[in-house]
C-alpha cells in the first residue's frame, strides 16, 4: 500500500509530530479490535523504518513499511497482510490513515 498526504510543515516539525504519535500507537486498539504491539521504529536521514505486530484475536501478523519526509509531503508505504486485508479493506484503511494524518499535521 502506498499513501502520498501532502502538508504544510517544514521537515523537522513534521518528523518531530510523527514520532510522537507513531510512540502513542503502542498498545492502541483500533475500531474493529485491532491491536498494534511491539512497534518499532527507526530514521536514516528523512526516512523512518517501522514495524509492529497487528492483533486481533487469533490473528497476529507483523507489518513494516517506510515513512518518507518530502518538502510538504509524507510518503508512505507498507505491504497489508492478506488476512488483515480480507477484514479491513484498503479504501477504509487509507482513509483511517489520512485522517490520522490530518489530526497531527494541521
Amino acid at each position: 500500500m502506498y499513501i502520498e498526504y501532502k502538508h504544510s510543515m517544514d521537515k523537522e516539525s513534521a518528523r518531530t509530530r510523527l514520532n510522537e504519535y507513531i510512540d502513542k500507537m503502542d498498545g492502541i486498539q483500533f475500531a474493529g479490535g485491532f491491536e498494534i504491539e511491539d512497534l518499532k521504529k527507526s530514521w536514516t536521514a528523512d526516512e523512518m523504518q517501522f514495524s509492529f505486530n497487528i492483533k486481533k484475536m487469533i490473528i497476529d501478523r507483523r507489518i513494516s513499511g517506510t515513512i518518507r519526509l518530502k518538502e510538504q509531503l509524507v510518503a508512505i508505504k507498507f505491504e497489508l497482510p492478506s488476512i488483515i486485508g480480507n477484514l479491513v479493506s484498503e479504501e477504509n484503511l487509507e482513509k483511517t490513515i489520512r485522517k490520522n494524518l490530518d489530526s497531527i499535521m494541521n
